[in-house]
């Protein structure tokens, strides 16, 4: 996986934003991590579709991409801001904002509670 990351500079780098970031992420639900496919191909081999292997993420991305982000804490890029990195359990993808306003997410109630410490 690092050869991987190496070679691609975006990836590979993941330079921290320099500004104040809350980071919020979903865990436990299972999402594709990997597949693995047959090892015979030669040109007329019968392939089999692929084994999707299956991990903890948040039915979309995986948790070890979320965790990359836990490295910005260090970052000199980061020096004087603010980084809020928090998991949620079983929170799909992109569902941090609440469908209604009567029953917010408690990862909406966190970014908002982070806004207003900042006072913005």
């Amino acid at each position: 996986m690092s050869r991987y990351l190496a070679a691609e500079p975006d990836l590979g780098e993941l330079a921290a934003p320099g500004v104040n970031t809350f980071v919020a992420y979903g865990f436990g639900l299972d999402t594709v991590v990997g597949a693995a496919y047959a090892q015979d191909f030669t040109p007329n081999a019968k392939l089999a579709p692929p084994s999707l292997i299956v991990g903890s993420g948040d039915n979309t991305v995986p948790l070890r991409s979320s965790l990359r982000a836990e490295a910005w804490g260090g970052d000199a890029g980061m020096q004087g801001k603010r980084l809020i990195y928090k998991g949620y359990s079983g929170m799909p993808h992109a569902q941090c904002w609440p469908a209604t306003s009567d029953d917010p997410a408690p990862c909406f109630r966190d970014v908002m509670n982070a806004l207003r410490a900042e006072g913005v």
